[in-house]
């Protein structure tokens, strides 16, 4: 990206490094916002965005931010509305995969089932 700051490809591969290697998500989402600037189609970034809210969520609780004790309901929801959140904003991005490779569903299927039942998305529809 210093040779040239206009790749989303470099933008794109600096984001992976930043979300899979450092596992720090808000530089990997800085990454892959440039990359989506330069091409708001590029799957790859759209797809590893959404991943860095979902991971962020899965880190955090395994760093013991989130308990999730359904015994102390105050604080369940208040942790829950956090979470809900968090795959709030990749819902965005891994929808947007959908549209754009809707006939390669293994790209996005199984995050977006994931997302959907995590914020419970299906019961706003029914």
């Amino acid at each position: 990206v210093e040779k040239n700051p206009n790749s989303a490809t470099g933008w794109y591969l600096k984001g992976c490094v930043e979300l899979n290697m450092k596992r720090d998500f808000a530089a990997a989402r800085e990454s892959f916002t440039r990359a989506l600037e330069i091409d708001n189609d590029f799957v790859d970034a759209n797809v590893n965005m959404a991943y860095t809210f979902m991971n962020e969520v899965v880190a955090r609780r395994n760093a013991g931010d989130f308990k999730l004790d359904r015994n102390n309901k105050e604080e369940f929801d208040k942790e829950y509305e956090v979470i809900k959140k968090y795959y709030e904003q990749a819902l965005v991005y891994m929808e947007r995969a959908q549209m754009l490779k809707p006939e390669e569903p293994k790209i996005w299927a199984s995050a977006l089932q994931q997302i959907y039942t995590k914020i419970k998305y299906w019961l706003k529809n029914i």
